[in-house]
């Protein structure tokens, strides 16, 4: 191999992978992430989990990135428990690292993917923050319908769409004008990996975007803007709910509580599982019962009562 060359190759006397340097690696992965779609939160997430593990590496002396051993990675993940991470945190960095040696493998850098003898962190089924229909009603009402501040107007309507639709607050804060069609009721999501979808949009929510367009002060192509007539940002949004939420005397648990929030109101009103996961951009149908399982139980009783077998019998009366 000449000098400077950065291709995989192996030793043949004792198997060991050498490999191209870390820079060339962590560089080309994350080119591939962005032209496959990876965006955001994601992207950032696994930009974070392979610098973690660049510098667990080399602090130890360890091979080059594409060079590691299943035991490398072992002792890596051994270190995030240390640090005190939650398997929920460790679970979003072993997908990263996962997907970084199967990049590896597909680009002929490496034969085998280390991490596949390595099982997944166990996840406990937890109970994630939603809002209550009450709540989101609170809040609507502490902004007021009659409110005709544009910013306040604004706000009201991302409130009021992130419940109708269950949309991602960064998918919100993508939409433009051409993709909505207050006609038609619905509106062109530009989701994960650049995948779209349509998505219903009620009255109420349709009616609280048509006044907040009637009142901007500045003309923009964007859905929901800042007063500039510029792109929301998702910092934005969480802050402006934030203070919403505040003045209203609701604890603000986050953006993503909404999308739950919206498939437990979805389910609750006797909507259809799969018309959900289409309309939430779901391929996997664990994310429905993912999403949805803070209330699974209050579900399964109403259902009981409509559909017991025992009453279903005709059974005489003493």
């Amino acid at each position: 191999m000449t000098k400077g060359q950065t291709s995989l190759h192996l030793d043949a006397a004792n198997c060991a992978v050498s490999a191209l340097s870390d820079d060339a690696a962590a560089n080309g992965w994350l080119l591939h992430l962005r032209a496959a779609g990876r965006r955001g939160t994601t992207e950032r997430a696994y930009r974070q989990a392979l610098d973690y593990l660049r510098r667990f590496t080399q602090a130890r002396g360890m091979p080059p990135l594409a060079a590691l051993t299943t035991e490398h990675l072992r002792e890596y993940f051994l270190s995030l428990y240390k640090r005190g991470l939650k398997p929920t945190s460790v679970s979003v960095w072993y997908r990263a690292i996962q997907q970084f040696y199967k990049w590896l493998v597909a680009e002929g850098e490496r034969p085998d993917n280390p991490i596949t003898r390595i099982p997944a962190p166990r996840v406990a089924d937890e109970i994630l923050p939603h809002y209550s229909p009450e709540e989101v009603q609170r809040v609507l009402d502490s902004v007021g319908v009659r409110n005709r501040d544009w910013g306040a107007l604004r706000d009201r309507a991302v409130i009021l769409f992130l419940f109708d639709t269950g949309v991602r607050a960064r998918e919100l804060c993508d939409m433009r004008m051409e993709d909505l069609d207050l006609h038609n009721l619905s509106i062109l999501v530009h989701g994960k990996a650049g995948k779209q979808r349509q998505v219903g949009i009620g009255y109420a929510s349709a009616t609280a975007i048509e006044r907040y367009h009637r009142r901007r002060k500045v003309a923009s192509r964007w859905v929901f803007s800042d007063q500039h007539g510029g792109q929301m940002t998702f910092n934005g949004v969480k802050m402006a709910l934030g203070r919403r939420f505040k003045a209203a005397g609701v604890l603000f648990r986050g953006c993503h509580a909404f999308r739950r929030a919206f498939a437990i109101a979805w389910l609750d009103a006797g909507g259809g599982p799969e018309d959900l996961a289409r309309l939430a951009g779901w391929d996997s149908p664990q994310m429905l019962r993912r999403y949805t399982r803070a209330t699974e139980g209050t579900r399964a009783l109403a259902a009981h009562r409509r559909f017991s077998p025992g009453d279903q019998l005709q059974t005489k009366r003493a």
